[in-house]
């Protein structure tokens, strides 16, 4: 596309220019903006990833910029092409564009899994039952962050799967790259941003919502995650 974007995460800050790909680990909350004096465009596609092979290729890949000409933006970028070309010319509506748009996008993660394949080479795979239990696991946890009310252990969730606590949170680790509490605490974060930035809740009504009851430890617990209080970051959404 168009410009240089910066991107910031909790832990790190990344510079974006034409043809790079840019990827980001799922629940990793994150901004973005223009870094340079003229106009930026760029694509951006938000998905969800039910199958644990992928989402371990892109976890074990991480928060990551990966530079134009590189194994993965060869791969993808043709696909990407062809996507933005339907975007742009209003190709979206009806079945059956809908259905060929459906088709590009399981081609697009096809050709990133493959590329992800070629660039963490080397790096095995768990067998499938273990893929299949840690993502049993992962859908838990996201169920329990948004009913937290009736959130148990994640020892408990773990033995749920069949695993010993200490064998499954390893093998979670493996998968998503993070611990299973790093993964909640992650998904929490999100949510808690993705409140905040709505202006008709309370922050109290946001910890609420994330199974705290108490708005101080809320706010001391949104602190640690991205280093500003709940009110810092809702005045730097400009709310």
């Amino acid at each position: 596309m168009s410009g240089r974007q910066r991107i910031e995460t909790a832990t790190a800050a990344m510079s974006q220019a034409p043809g790079d790909l840019l990827l980001i680990t799922p629940g990793e909350a994150h901004e973005s903006r223009n870094e340079g004096l003229g106009e930026m465009a760029y694509w951006c596609l938000h998905f969800d990833v039910d199958d644990p092979g992928l989402r371990q290729l892109l976890c074990l890949a991480g928060t990551t910029v990966l530079r134009a000409g590189s194994q993965v933006c060869n791969a993808v970028a043709p696909v990407i092409e062809r996507l933005i070309a339907c975007t742009r010319d209003g190709l979206l509506d009806g079945p059956g564009a809908r259905l060929s748009t459906m088709a590009l996008l399981c081609e697009l993660l096809a050709a990133l899994a493959s590329g992800l394949q070629v660039h963490g080479a080397g790096s095995s795979t768990p067998p499938p039952a273990h893929l299949q239990a840690v993502g049993r696991l992962a859908r838990w946890i996201e169920a329990q962050v948004a009913a937290p009310h009736s959130e148990e252990s994640i020892e408990t969730l773990i033995r749920r799967t069949g695993y010993s606590a200490a064998h499954g949170q390893a093998l979670f680790s493996r998968v998503y790259g993070v611990a299973p509490r790093q993964y909640r605490s992650r998904i929490k974060l999100q949510r808690a941003c993705e409140l905040l930035r709505d202006s008709r809740y309370a922050i109290a009504a946001v910890g609420e919502a994330l199974g705290y009851t108490d708005a101080a430890h809320f706010s001391r617990q949104f602190k640690r995650w991205c280093g500003v209080s709940p009110l810092q970051y809702r005045r730097s959404q400009g709310l």
